[in-house]
């Protein structure tokens, strides 16, 4: 599949895992603002792809001229309001059996790109057992006296790498610049890496300068298994308030909401899909999956936008910090939504996790 659109998006959270209250209450004051600006993603505490928690990544056709949710967009249910933020496990010290890392070719999964200042992610590619790529990186922009990350470039496409030479190159590519988002340019680069561990070159948009690429970090994430017992909670942040919520059950069936306060970028949209391992039969952390979206706007409330949309891909990222000499693993439900013709458009990252009910 050649991906010809790219989401943007901007990452909220510090690439630690670590999470406080005030980061997260100053993401969604800022949200209105951020995303218009920057076409991206808001994203709260607790790990995501390339971007950490919570939060939305607007389409690429959205304009400047998207408004934010409207006064009578109201608050999320207070449902879940006794469920807790997150419930991380153990650190993975390493590859579970049947993960990317444990049988995978050595390039392929997720890496992360060198944090930011203020440890801001830098951002995420992931690569599947076919060598197609997508991905993004940050760069930090001012906004009210505060630093915060927003898009500085998307790529994807086909990459050729050689186990032998421990080399990549870009095959067929595609890259777009900020603010130049939505004017996809060819792509191509190369450079070196190692197996299971880390990935650097340069790569050149277009008819721009050449640069940096890397070097890129081998995730965590990529030695999870991902079974019924990993994927079978409900995510979403406290409250579901920045990104929605998503409850997936253990035969892989999910149903799901846009939170009012990000619909302004995607609308007020509900979901039900279900869940697959991309590689059938595997435990790999690189999912895709199926779905139909529904119009659920109220009066005054943004429509759903993702009407055409019918399947995309996912994975669990994984965030790993120590504190007190106890190390901790947070966990997020990365997701790209794709159109009709199986175009990335925009993702939602449901960050934290929490037992799903007894009955789904």
């Amino acid at each position: 599949m050649k991906r010809n659109v790219l989401h943007a998006s901007v990452a909220m959270t510090a690439s630690n895992g670590g999470c406080k209250e005030r980061s997260r209450t100053k993401s969604r004051i800022v949200a209105a603002s951020a995303s218009v600006l920057v076409l991206g993603v808001l994203q709260g505490c607790g790990g995501g792809g390339g971007s950490g928690g919570g939060g939305l990544a607007l389409s690429l056709a959205a304009s400047s001229g998207d408004k934010p949710a409207m006064a009578s967009d109201t608050a999320p249910s207070s449902k879940s309001e006794t469920l807790p933020v997150s419930d991380p496990g153990e650190c993975l010290t390493a590859p579970q059996p049947g993960s990317i890392a444990d049988v995978g070719n050595g390039i392929e999964g997720v890496w992360e790109a060198p944090p930011l200042a203020g440890g801001f992610s830098g951002g995420s590619m992931q690569i599947d057992s076919a060598a197609r790529v997508q991905g993004s990186t940050f760069e930090l922009m001012t906004l009210s006296g505060a630093q915060f990350p927003r898009l500085d470039a998307s790529f994807y496409g086909d990459i050729v790498f050689s186990a032998a030479n421990s080399s990549w190159q870009f095959n067929l590519g595609s890259g777009v610049l900020y603010p130049e988002i939505g004017n996809p340019k060819p792509l191509s680069g190369n450079g070196s890496f190692s197996a299971n561990s880390t990935l650097s070159g340069n790569y050149t948009v277009g008819a721009s300068a050449s640069r940096t690429f890397g070097p890129w970090a081998y995730s965590p994430g990529n030695s999870l298994a991902v079974d019924s017992t990993v994927l079978a909670k409900r995510w979403g942040d406290l409250n579901a308030a920045t990104a929605g919520e998503l409850v997936v059950a253990p035969d892989g069936s999910f149903t799901g909401a846009i939170s009012p306060m990000m619909a302004y970028g995607l609308g007020m949209c509900a979901f039900s899909g279900s869940f697959r391992h991309r590689d059938a039969g595997t435990l790999k952390n690189d999912l895709v999956f199926d779905f139909v979206a529904t119009d659920v706007a109220q009066p005054g409330q943004t429509p759903c936008r993702m009407l055409d949309y019918r399947a995309g891909s996912a994975h669990v990222h994984v965030t790993q910090a120590t504190a007190a000499d106890v190390c901790k693993r947070s966990m997020s439900l990365w997701m790209v939504f794709e159109d009709a013709a199986r175009k990335p458009l925009a993702s939602i990252n449901f960050y934290g996790m929490r037992p799903a009910p007894a009955s789904l």
